[in-house]
């Protein structure tokens, strides 16, 4: 935009003529497919996995389950790096996780050589898990005595509650969570709760990538906006070197890559 003037987006007869390429219209023709199968329980554990039948699915390339990967953290958010320890994102997330915490947790994962093969693959698999009660409000987390992170044994990942006082003095919260209603759970903070119902970007791009190998380096096409946060991620997931990895963003017919 300009001030005074209107000042077309590059891009933007591309994509309202349907002539724009995205990450999907830019993936190759011989490239495996990858699928994930997720978890059909909102809380509880990974007991064990059957991928027996799986293998015999014709065009099966590998199967990974929560078993075989690396037991390394990362973050999920796309926020900038903090050099301050304690305010970073929270590493909790794993590859493939055997401590499910929500309906859709990621438990297990196909490579075959087409779509249709993957799919029968996932479908093929069979989970056996330990189910803990649903958590399903802040309240209930808390109370519950059943920690969904390690780290976190009272559930309560963060807090943001603070005061300012009359010397303009920032200052946290120190009280315990309660039932009452009240602001936030606390009890001396009085007040209303509001509800809004959830919301949801309406874009107009798939949710996918692909990725492949450039001599030792990994390269990874994705509609990703934070691509030095997402190869730090891809950094600590797979324990490998910053300088190994290549992330990019699919706009218009070109690759853009970092």
């Amino acid at each position: 935009m300009g001030i005074k003037n209107s000042i077309p987006r590059l891009d933007a007869v591309d994509k309202v003529t349907g002539a724009a390429k995205y990450t999907e219209d830019l993936i190759p023709i011989n490239a495996l497919v990858g699928k994930t199968l997720h978890s059909t329980i909102a809380n509880g554990t990974v007991r064990a996995i059957d991928v027996d039948e799986a293998w015999k699915i014709p065009g099966v390339v590998d199967i990974l389950t929560c078993f075989d990967v690396p037991d390394w953290e990362y973050a999920t958010c796309g926020h900038p790096l903090s050099l301050d320890p304690a305010h970073t994102d929270v590493a909790n997330k794993r590859i493939l996780t055997k401590r499910v915490r929500y309906y859709g947790d990621e438990i297990a994962a196909v490579v075959a050589e087409s779509d249709l093969a993957a799919q029968k693959a996932l479908e093929a698999i069979r989970v056996e898990y330990e189910e803990l009660p649903p958590l399903l409000t802040p309240e209930a987390a808390v109370i519950s005595g059943i920690p969904l992170h390690e780290k976190s044994p009272d559930n309560q990942g963060g807090r943001m509650d603070f005061i300012i006082d009359e010397s303009q003095n920032v200052r946290f919260y120190q009280g315990t969570f309660s039932m009452d209603p009240c602001i936030g759970g606390y009890v001396d903070l009085r007040g209303t709760k509001f509800h809004v119902p959830a919301q949801q970007h309406c874009h107009i791009e798939n949710i996918c990538c692909f990725a492949y190998m450039s001599g030792r380096k990994i390269v990874v096409v994705s509609p990703n906006q934070a691509p030095h946060t997402l190869r730090k991620h891809i950094s600590d997931a797979l324990g490998i070197p910053t300088g190994r990895i290549r992330c990019g963003q699919a706009l218009c017919g070109r690759s853009i890559r970092q």
